[in-house]
């Protein structure tokens, strides 16, 4: 659906008279807030490209939930935290520890200038802005996103029915939360080694 479907859709719900197009919009997009907050399905991952710069600092995409992973050709890197990282000793080579400071990611060791790294995250969708706007949510999640703001309609205008709303968004959320599972079994499976050896990193 697109947004002026999903607002038509929430208001015939809700159906009040005073549940303008401003107010379904709002509880719309407080909807598809919280999933974004709660759910990580495949349309919101993303995969962002870095060429080293002679620094050890990423800056993080404006876009950005989550991390799913961090690496280069030479492998994935470890996150640690903050104590560990300050504790290992600084040098130019392979990165392969990182820790999150704000908005931004610091790698140790420094990789050399031109080193290509890749960010795969999970990442908002574009906020829905036009009648005709479509995104991941109101295209794949229509009913978590309509169930999910007409709970929270239903409790601005303290309406008797909010709970069956919040039990039919839980429904959806549950029935998305299983298809993002399927999703990531779905396909063939291989085994890999779970060790890595000393000599596979460049130092």
């Amino acid at each position: 659906m697109n947004y002026g479907e999903l607002k038509s859709y929430l208001q015939s719900l809700i159906n009040r008279t005073d549940i303008t197009d401003t107010l379904a919009g709002q509880f719309i997009k407080q909807s598809i807030d919280r999933l974004q907050r709660v759910s990580r399905p495949q349309f919101m991952e993303r995969t962002q490209q870095y060429t080293a710069d002679g620094t050890n600092t990423l800056v993080l995409p404006s876009d950005y939930v989550e991390l799913a992973n961090l690496y280069t050709s030479q492998g994935e890197l470890e996150q640690i935290d903050m104590r560990e990282f300050v504790n290992t000793t600084e040098y130019v080579g392979t990165p392969r520890y990182f820790v999150r400071v704000g908005a931004n990611i610091k790698l140790k060791p420094t990789p050399e200038e031109g080193t290509e790294i890749t960010l795969h995250y999970y990442g908002t969708e574009p906020d829905l802005l036009n009648s005709t706007d479509e995104n991941g949510w109101s295209v794949s999640a229509v009913d978590a996103v309509v169930y999910g703001a007409a709970e929270l309609a239903g409790d601005f205008y303290e309406d008797d029915r909010t709970q069956r709303f919040a039990q039919k968004y839980a429904t959806a959320l549950a029935e998305l939360q299983e298809q993002i599972i399927n999703d990531s079994f779905s396909g063939p499976l291989s085994i890999r080694p779970a060790y890595s050896f000393q000599d596979d990193w460049d130092y």
